[in-house]
């Protein structure tokens, strides 16, 4: 469908699809949105002591900044 001018604005695709790097090039090489629902976290920071996870920090969603729990921006 790419190849005939017919792809679409936005996909929607299941957890396995959405992966940093298929957001990123979906949106730069193809121009497609790629919409859908983020992993569980199974990150090693989740799993050592002393170490932070993603659920630690805050998001600022209008100033586009995220701070972590010492309060680094």
């Amino acid at each position: 469908m790419i190849d005939r001018g017919c792809a679409p604005k936005t996909h929607l695709a299941d957890a396995g699809y959405i992966a940093a790097d298929l957001l990123v090039e979906s949106a730069t090489r193809r121009g497609i949105a790629l919409v859908g629902p983020v992993r569980d976290n199974a990150r090693w920071q989740q799993k050592v002591d002393g170490a932070y996870a993603v659920a630690q920090f805050r998001i600022d969603w209008d100033a586009k900044q995220a701070h972590c729990p010492q309060g680094h921006t």
